[in-house]
């Protein structure tokens, strides 16, 4: 269990602090907006907490539909902005490779195939 622990959590941070520091809080976003940017993967990462940390061993036998709620939200949140940032990171790529190549098309394009996803 804890290897899927450290990939749920590693899939839920990483995509958030890249999309965090390189699009939100450079931006000058306003504070509130930066907190509520977290709102929901720290839900997430309260109730996998709670499901993991308090349950105890035989979580998936007593809590199976949380589970699977649990999964699925996981899931929603962490594809779409995985899509994001992988189309993001090409971006930035690109135009370190090729300087005349704008990043934005490639941000656009996460963000439609991140809603896609």
């Amino acid at each position: 269990m804890t290897r899927i622990t450290i990939i749920v959590i590693l899939a839920l941070l990483l995509p958030d602090l890249y999309i965090y520091f390189v699009h939100i809080f450079r931006k000058g976003c306003k504070r509130k907006w930066q907190l509520l940017y977290w709102l929901p993967t720290v839900i997430i990462l309260a109730v996998y907490t709670y499901y993991i940390g308090m349950s105890g061993e035989n979580t998936l036998a007593h809590h199976v539909n949380g589970i699977g709620r649990l999964a699925i939200a996981t899931i929603l949140f962490a594809a779409s902005k995985i899509t994001f940032v992988l189309c993001s990171l090409v971006g930035v790529i690109v135009h370190l490779l090729i300087r005349c190549c704008p990043r934005k098309p490639f941000n656009l394009v996460g963000i439609a195939a991140g809603s896609l996803v």
